[in-house]
């Protein structure tokens, strides 16, 4: 039998990974799974989509026994906003729960909410504010809880055999007639409440409101402040339930006494002046989202980009003069001290705007946002970097306006934002943080996203999310140096050939200075699968010693070439000092293959350094392994143990930052 010479003689090695025991936990598996459940559901009809919700919903609701309250609540939210059986299905467990549904009327209207059959019957998920009420209900009622899960239950049952049956319509309209019946009766009762003296259960807690609470919300609700039209209605609820749990009775009657316009003492200012200025996290992110939703609307009516610096009051202020009709408005800041003055060059705007920007901003940021915006914008002390993400944090998504390549916002806007960003911040930690924007300013940031829009158009055959990554390690070593980069130069070094022998500028952005490991990581597996590209058609096996850019300037030519072999390409690899380099493709690039190439060395990487964060010993040979599996190829493993070298990726570092990334 003959064999093969080459074939013979290779060896080939693979890393050693831990095993999945079962199929959910495998992690391939999964991913085909969903797909094929995916392009399943996609070949449904309608009927039969709502069918498999109704199965799904159903499975769950089997576990309502062990649910806690919060769990609770988010099945009745996603019953409520989900298709439209799931609604109708939702709709009949209330109907048929009328004793349920009347305590919980009760208990909804004593928290602010004064037409609770809107927001039970209601089609939309719950706020957050809703579902904190809502969770709350279950915590103290868990025999009505028990019964509504069973309800729900009989009611999908119920809307399922009608589905089945082709009988759906008419149970839609039973279920309709039966919820105006139930909605009669819940006003009803609601009023004969009214007359009855309260004395045990859920009655006696209304009585036992405490008078100073309800008396800081009559009159913050006849303030100026809360005769506003325009404040979100959800601002108020998110306020009141935050505010009245978290400050102390002496503050908030304090606090009423100074909206009622009422004298106050000096005791009773410094105990303002100090909820004020030292707000509460929890209060600080409603704050934070309200100032920019209606700056957005502020800036809309008088073009001037001073309302994003405005303070909670201030922006209060402002709409409350906009909404008279007047002219114009001339405040000084009760936050900062500054006068601003507004004029107002419209005077119409879309109050339910107002109401959806400010559930967007209030938005809990994601943790890799933050830690991109750390990564990429600032230069935070370890001892600091908790404190400062729990800052951030306050600005919900709000903070995305200066701090985000997606942000549309001009640059006028993204500073002053930054402004009033940096001057709530408190004193100590913005004396130990810097800002790497406020070197150049935010028009020199608008110049660097021309930059990473050009890169993302010259690299668009590699993934997505590593061009992300890649360009922002290029934008913060660029913010970083000292130079004056000539932009003008740099975009020539961007820009995407349009024909093989056009010659074209490089910009090279080293490695070892990235600031986060696992984009090195996620390079060192590029490179390779770029090299491995350009091997197969050039043959030429010295392409494993060329850096990133070096390997896409080489295959963004020979993928322009039209016919094979190509000319000889001459050129000088980086750091050879006069040496250099000849490749002639023979055949067209596989530009598919890269993407293949680089998620196969990804995920070898990831489940390695999963293994790393639960063992101590780390061998680098094992990256080494992974990144070239045919042992008999010598020089691709001296040309990866270059490239580690260069990139600062050894033993210590890579079980630190495993041990971060994925220990327990």
């Amino acid at each position: 039998q003959l064999i093969d010479t080459e074939e013979k003689n290779t060896k080939t090695r693979k890393h050693t990974k831990v095993g999945s025991k079962t199929l959910s936990q495998d992690e391939l598996f999964v991913k085909w799974a969903n797909l094929n459940l995916k392009i399943y559901e996609e070949s449904l009809s309608e009927a039969q989509k709502d069918t498999l919700h109704l199965k799904r919903m159903n499975r769950l609701a089997q576990k309502w026994a062990s649910m806690n309250a919060q769990e609770r609540t988010d099945y009745i939210s996603k019953m409520k906003a989900g298709c439209e059986p799931l609604q109708f299905a939702m709709i009949d467990a209330w109907n048929s729960s009328l004793e349920l549904i009347k305590e919980l009327s009760l208990h909804l209207t004593q928290n602010q909410i004064f037409r609770p059959a809107d927001m039970l019957y209601s089609s939309t998920e719950f706020s957050e504010f809703q579902s904190k009420i809502m969770k709350e209900f279950w915590e103290k009622h868990s025999d009505l809880a028990e019964k509504l899960g069973k309800s729900i239950i009989i009611s999908q049952q119920k809307v399922e055999t009608a589905i089945s049956r082709g009988t759906f319509e008419e149970l839609k309209r039973q279920i309709l007639r039966d919820k105006k019946q139930r909605i009669k009766t819940l006003e009803k009762f609601k009023n004969s409440q009214k007359t009855l003296q309260p004395q045990t259960g859920s009655f006696a807690e209304t009585s036992q409101i405490q008078d100073y609470k309800t008396e800081f919300k009559n009159a913050y609700n006849s303030h100026i402040y809360g005769k506003l039209k325009s404040i979100p209605k959800n601002f108020y609820n998110d306020m009141y339930s935050t505010v009245l749990d978290l400050l102390p009775e002496n503050a908030i009657r304090a606090w009423t006494k100074h909206l009622q316009g009422e004298p106050i003492s000096n005791e009773e200012t410094a105990l303002i002046k100090k909820f004020v200025e030292e707000e509460h996290p929890a209060i600080a992110k409603y704050n934070r989202a309200l100032e920019a939703a209606m700056a957005s609307i502020i800036f809309e009516c008088t073009q001037n980009v001073s309302a994003y610096e405005l303070s909670n009051s201030d922006v209060k202020t402002v709409m409350y003069h906009l909404e008279k009709g007047d002219n114009g408005a001339a405040i000084q800041s009760q936050k900062n001290g500054k006068f601003y003055e507004f004029y107002f060059t419209k005077k119409k705007f879309d109050a339910s705007r107002i109401d959806k920007f400010y559930e967007m901003y209030k938005k809990d940021l994601q943790e890799k946002q933050i830690d991109e915006i750390i990564d990429y914008y600032f230069i935070v002390p370890d001892n600091r970097k908790n404190e400062f993400k729990d800052y951030i944090k306050q600005y919900g998504t709000s903070i995305l306006i200066p701090f985000s390549s997606k942000s549309l916002h001009s640059d006028k806007i993204k500073s002053v934002f930054y402004n009033k960003f940096k001057n709530n911040m408190p004193k100590e930690l913005a004396d130990e943080t810097t800002c790497l924007v406020e070197k150049r300013g935010f028009a020199f940031e608008t110049k660097l996203r021309k930059l990473e829009n050009l890169r993302t158009q010259k690299y668009n055959y590699l993934p997505i999310e590593f061009v992300n990554a890649y360009n922002n390690e290029a934008s913060n070593q660029i913010r970083l140096s000292d130079m004056d980069f000539p932009i003008e130069s740099l975009e020539q070094a961007c820009l995407k050939r349009k024909n093989p022998k056009e010659n074209g500028k490089m910009m090279v952005v080293p490695k070892q200075t990235f600031k986060n490991y696992e984009t090195k990581l996620h390079t060192l597996a590029m490179e390779k699968a770029l090299a491995d590209v350009l091997y197969e058609s050039t043959g030429n096996d010295k392409v494993y010693f060329l850096g990133f850019e070096q390997l896409c300037d080489n295959i963004e030519v020979f993928s322009l070439v039209k016919k094979f072999p190509s000319e000889e390409r001459t050129f000088q690899p980086l750091g050879t000092y006069g040496n250099t380099m000849e490749l002639r493709a023979t055949k067209r690039i596989n530009l598919r293959q890269i993407q293949t190439l680089y998620k196969n060395y990804v995920d070898e990487i990831k489940d390695w350094l999963k293994e790393i964060s639960q063992n101590e010993i780390t061998d680098t040979n094992d990256l080494v392994c992974i990144l070239n599996p045919d042992e008999s190829k010598y020089l691709i493993d001296v040309a990866i143990q270059s490239r580690m070298k260069s990139f600062g990726i050894d033993t210590n570092n890579i079980k630190n930052f495993a041990k971060v990334k994925y220990g327990n």
